[in-house]
């Protein structure tokens, strides 16, 4: 008679779990993406040693910008307003040239909005566009369309905000990373800018003497 064998149990199911592997991706992402961003901040550390104008580091800052939002405005700050300088992303229904758009915004600093609260705090704004009536100004500007979150750096020349640069994911509404190299970036550009501001006026003077 042939040999009676146990009869086998079946296999047990193994239930395999997938979020491991979308951890290590999205970590492999992250550390990719980061090497890259570090990469570009010190290509453009190299750019910003010898800027010959006001102007050229204002549009490095733009440039940098654009690796962090899908859309920014780089405002200069007077004594009782901000003024549009430049944007980047900015896409307007209206057919309007978005630069000319932007280079005649103009908000008040005697009324609340988020550019008095850079400027008040002299800090970084990350975070909802909370609800005023010059906020609601800026947006109905920027297109009409209120971002879920804005960010705001402010650029300080000679102890005082010289600049603030606006940034926000529309059309998106994906969250606002690396803020920190942004504001590392633009603390590099407020002394560039010091540095051509004082080359200037070394001309200037040197000028006079002649």
């Amino acid at each position: 008679a042939p040999e009676a064998y146990p009869a086998m149990k079946p296999a047990p199911v193994v239930r395999s779990s997938y979020e491991p592997a979308k951890v290590e991706f999205r970590t492999r992402i992250e550390t990719e993406e980061a090497s890259k961003q570090l990469t570009t901040l010190k290509s453009m550390f190299d750019e910003l040693r010898f800027p010959t104008a006001t102007a050229e580091v204002t549009l490095l800052i733009l440039r940098y910008a654009s690796e962090v939002v899908n859309r920014a405005i780089l405002f200069m700050a007077k004594k009782d307003e901000v003024r549009g300088l430049g944007q980047f992303g900015i896409e307007l229904s209206s057919g309007a040239s978005p630069d000319k758009v932007v280079r005649n915004i103009r908000i008040p600093l005697s009324e609340p909005s988020l550019f008095r609260n850079v400027i008040e705090s002299r800090r970084t704004y990350l975070g909802p566009l909370e609800a005023s009536q010059q906020n609601s100004y800026f947006v109905n500007e920027a297109g009409g369309l209120k971002p879920d979150a804005v960010l705001a750096i402010p650029l300080i020349v000679d102890g005082k905000i010289a600049l603030i640069v606006y940034g926000d994911n529309l059309p998106d509404q994906k969250p606002i990373r690396s803020v920190k190299t942004l504001e590392i970036f633009m603390n590099q550009a407020s002394i560039a800018l010091e540095k051509a501001l004082l080359e200037h006026m070394r001309a200037a003077f040197d000028n006079f003497l002649q």
